[in-house]
């Protein structure tokens, strides 16, 4: 090959047809690298020229290639001091490029890019691309020195560029068992993906929240709630898609039945000790299914305990001595089996035990005196405000009511005859009425003067 355009135009034409693999040693060569893939319907591929030698002047090169899997779009990334001229159809396989140094003299290269060539990937296949040179037929690939020699020999390495058909993506999943489900029951969603590649790579996500750790073809679970949504995004690992990452569909998850959600038990109440509290009427629960049944319990400070015969919604405590707390448990069997929930607490507050005061105290005193003031002491439990009844009695039988005496203590008035003295305390709330001790005055008779007798005449 001659010298070519020494001074001004010193062009180096290039055909290939993909990058290069690493070239081999040699004191010259040309290596285009590396093998590359390309995605068809117009990927872009930059092909690198990689160049050794020493006092190089002049390149030319030509490279060819399938023109049915790349099409020539042009150059980019010129080493500085370079002059490029480009030739994309110097004959029906072949393209070229011209290189010249933008000096006097050669320039040494080690290894170093003169220039990428972009090529288009139009279909799918592969093809090399092959510098040609001898004993290729003309034209051929050729260096050459600022003398215009011929500098021998060169190393050409050529390469090869892959078409591959751009591939759609998408992935689906189903769950196992199939819905609807029981509450906490191990579900496991298993995706099929499509062109998803050797190694598709996945998240889960639930409710659109990726689930730590989630990566993988299936996804198992035991804690999935009603209406949660699942889903997964599946990232091919093919070089060329559309569509990817792909998002599956959405399983939603169901029971066999309506959330089970209790009703209610009624209100708070305070009644007195060992008293009759209002019946507690419960509501029916929701959800499930029916049958429902019913167990009415009590609460003894430590454990919940059945109330024997208490299974209808509606119970009345009886003989109440203290505080208790009631609740109702509400179930159902159905194919998951049986489900019970717990209605609110109810409280059935208990007044302690009403107990009588007392009166004091036992007196003796004359007739029509005025004895010393009745002094009483409170009742205790029931409710207060307490509210009192002096009561007298000439027979400690049938006692009757002092008008106006309804306070705790009482002072009688003058007494003429023995009388019985006792209170009525009673406890507010209806907690009854206690009669207190009775307190005895006891009225000596009327004194009455004697007589002396007779009278007599005497010497």
């Amino acid at each position: 090959m001659k010298k070519i355009y020494r001074n001004s135009v010193k062009k180096l034409l290039i055909f290939f047809f993909a990058i290069s693999s690493l070239f081999g040693a040699a004191q010259t060569s040309v290596t285009l690298q590396p093998d590359l893939i390309g995605c068809e319907n117009g990927d872009n591929i930059n092909v690198p020229i990689h160049l050794t030698g020493v006092g190089i002047y002049n390149m030319a090169f030509y490279l060819t290639y399938d023109h049915t899997i790349l099409t020539p779009v042009g150059f980019t990334a010129v080493a500085p001091g370079l002059i490029p001229t480009w030739n994309p159809a110097f004959n029906a396989t072949t393209s070229a490029i011209f290189l010249d140094v933008n000096g006097i003299s050669g320039v040494n290269f080690t290894n170093e890019k003169v220039v990428e060539i972009i090529f288009s990937v139009i279909s799918t296949g592969t093809t090399s691309i092959h510098l040609r040179t001898s004993p290729d037929a003309a034209p051929v690939s050729g260096i050459w020195d600022d003398l215009g020699n011929a500098i021998t020999p060169v190393a050409y390495i050529d390469n090869s560029i892959t078409g591959l058909p751009i591939l759609p993506v998408s992935v689906s999943i189903a769950s196992n068992p199939v819905m609807p489900v029981c509450p906490g029951t191990s579900v496991t969603f298993t995706a099929t993906p499509v062109n998803g590649g050797t190694i598709p790579t996945y998240q889960w996500e639930v409710n659109s929240i990726a689930v730590p750790g989630a990566t993988n073809a299936t996804f198992t679970s035991t804690t999935l709630l009603r209406n949660d949504a699942v889903k997964v995004v599946m990232t091919s690992s093919y070089e060329c898609t559309t569509g990817s990452p792909a998002t599956s569909n959405t399983i939603n998850v169901t029971y066999y039945y309506d959330d089970f959600i209790a009703g209610t038990a009624g209100s708070p109440q305070t009644i007195c000790y060992m008293g009759t509290a209002n019946p507690l009427i419960a509501t029916p629960p929701t959800g499930g299914t029916l049958p429902y049944s019913y167990q009415w319990q009590s609460y003894d400070g430590f454990v919940w305990n059945a109330i024997p015969g208490a299974t209808d919604l509606t119970y009345t405590p009886t003989g109440l001595t203290s505080t208790t707390n009631f609740r109702q448990q509400q179930s159902y069997t159905g194919v998951c089996g049986t489900e019970t929930v717990n209605t609110n607490e109810v409280t059935i507050t208990v007044y302690p035990q009403f107990v009588a005061g007392t009166i004091s105290a036992d007196q003796a005193i004359c007739f029509n005196i005025v004895p010393a003031p009745l002094t009483g002491t409170a009742p205790t439990g029931g409710n207060v405000p307490y509210t009192y009844q002096w009561q007298s009695s000439t027979d400690n039988l049938l006692f009757s009511d002092i008008s106006g005496a309804t306070s705790l203590n009482y002072a009688p008035g003058a007494l003429t005859a023995t009388t019985y003295f006792r209170q009525v305390q009673t406890s507010a709330s209806g907690c009854g009425s206690l009669n207190t001790n009775v307190v005895t005055i006891t009225v000596y008779p009327m004194f009455v003067v004697g007589s002396i007798a007779a009278d007599q005449a005497i010497c």
